[in-house]
C-alpha cells in the first residue's frame, strides 16, 4: 500500500506533529492552577512550536509534492494548523478572560486579532508553496 518513502515521510511526520502536544499539557497544567503568567509564556511557547513544526512539515509537503506530484502531505499540513490554532483560540481566549483587560478591549476580538495574525501568514505561506511548487513542476511555463 504505502511505499518506503512514504511510510517513513508519514512516520516522520507524525512525530513532528506530537512536538506541540507537550506543550498543550503545560498549557492545561497552567489553566487547572490559575497561573496565567505561566499560561502566557506558555502560549507563546506553543506558538513557536506550531511555527517550528511547520517548517520542517511543509518542507516533507514540497518535497513528497515535488517527486510524487501528490497534495497529500498538503492537506496533513493544513488540517495540522486547523487543529493547532483550534487549540490556541481556546488557551487564548481563556488567557484573556482571566486576565484584566482596559474597558475599550473585548476578549473576543483580542483573540481574533492574535489568531489572525498568526493564522493568516502561515495558511497563506502553505499555499503559496504548494503553488510554485506546481507551477515549477510544469514544464510549460519555461518556454
Amino acid at each position: 500500500m504505502f511505499s518506503r518513502k512514504e511510510s517513513i515521510l508519514s512516520l516522520v511526520f507524525v512525530l513532528l506533529l506530537g512536538i506541540p502536544i507537550f506543550i498543550l499539557i503545560d498549557l492545561g497544567t497552567a489553566v487547572d492552577t490559575g497561573n496565567w503568567e505561566e499560561l502566557e509564556r506558555g502560549l507563546v511557547n506553543y506558538l513557536i512550536s506550531i511555527w517550528s513544526v511547520w517548517i520542517l512539515t511543509v518542507s516533507i509537503a514540497v518535497y513528497y509534492k515535488w517527486t510524487e506530484k501528490n497534495n497529500l502531505y498538503f492537506f496533513m499540513n493544513y488540517s495540522y494548523l486547523i487543529v493547532a490554532f483550534g487549540f490556541f483560540i481556546h488557551y487564548n481566549a481563556t488567557l484573556l478572560n482571566n486576565i484584566e483587560l482596559p474597558q475599550s478591549y473585548a476578549s473576543n476580538r483580542l483573540t481574533f486579532i492574535r489568531t489572525a495574525k498568526h493564522l493568516m501568514p502561515i495558511l497563506f505561506a502553505t499555499g503559496y508553496l504548494q503553488a510554485s511548487v506546481w507551477w515549477f513542476s510544469k514544464k510549460w511555463h519555461r518556454k
